[in-house]
């Protein structure tokens, strides 16, 4: 079957629906980007940030 003999109405058919799953591959990579980013930032304000302002609540410069 040579791409020449298809008619233009199911080539079309065919790259609009290429193009959607590529769309859709996108979509989810930046959303596991997005919750990624989410956690890291949680992990920064719940954990790290705890032991930092406990640690200045030590300090001597008060």
């Amino acid at each position: 079957m040579d791409i020449k003999n298809i008619r233009i109405s199911t080539r079309l058919t065919i790259a609009f629906s290429v193009l959607l799953v590529v769309m859709g591959i996108i979509a989810v990579a930046g959303l596991i980007g997005l919750y990624s980013a989410g956690a890291a930032s949680k992990e920064i304000v719940d954990e790290r940030y705890a032991r930092i302002a406990l640690l200045t609540s030590f300090s001597v410069f008060h």
